[in-house]
């Protein structure tokens, strides 16, 4: 990661900590609220250890007060609240997070059904680039929508 980006997070979090630890705890701590209430949502569908367990999942809830998919590829989980016009179900937000070393989710993409496209992440060549601004931007979205997505169970 960029020198200067690290110089900032030591400046918000202490320069006492290992650099990757700091990015990395920052994003856990609010990445895991979406995903605590997408798995209570998987767990109250007796979902949640296929979730976990297989390579490949899908789930589309359609109830009247949560229409949601679920789906995971590999180290990938997409989490899409949606609506239908038209007789088209249209995703309304859409987010990708990747399943960390540890587990845990970090935005990937968002794209809204404006067709907004906004990548917190992307790799070039193996290499991985981290758009931070765009991350925390991301990692606040995702808060909002746990809450939102647990005040409609």
């Amino acid at each position: 990661m960029d020198s200067f980006l690290l110089r900032i997070f030591r400046l918000i979090f202490g320069s006492n900590q290992n650099d990757n630890l700091v990015v990395r705890k920052f994003m856990k701590t609010n990445c895991a609220k979406l995903k605590k209430t997408v798995e209570k949502i998987l767990s109250k569908r007796k979902s949640l250890e296929q979730f976990q367990q297989s390579e490949n999942f899908h789930l589309k809830i359609d109830e009247k007060n949560l229409k949601l998919s679920v789906g995971k590829n590999g180290n990938r989980v997409t989490v899409s609240k949606y609506f239908e016009r038209n007789g088209d179900l249209i995703p309304d937000p859409d987010m990708e997070f990747l399943i960390g070393f540890d587990g845990e989710w970090y935005p990937v993409a968002l794209q809204t059904s404006t067709g907004h496209y906004f990548q917190a992440r992307h790799w070039v060549n193996g290499e991985e680039f981290l758009d931070l601004d765009e991350t925390l931007r991301q990692v606040k979205f995702a808060n909002e929508w746990a809450r939102s997505i647990g005040d409609a169970l």
